[in-house]
């Protein structure tokens, strides 16, 4: 399975897949995993599958 599958990627990566809205890869902010405090191994919010965060570039 992909990391890259629609329930990895954020709203806004989702959203700038669709013609005309690529300027919104901008506004992802799930750029890293944000672990649960105190709980080994549990992610509060994992991060963005999308390959543009991957590559550092934003388009």
């Amino acid at each position: 399975m992909s990391t890259t599958t629609a329930s990895a990627l954020s709203a806004e990566c989702t959203l700038a897949k669709k013609p005309g809205y690529g300027d919104v890869h901008a506004m992802c902010r799930r750029l890293d995993d944000v672990p649960l405090p105190h709980a080994a191994g549990i992610l509060l919010v994992a991060r963005c599958g999308c390959t543009c965060h991957r590559t550092g570039a934003r388009s």
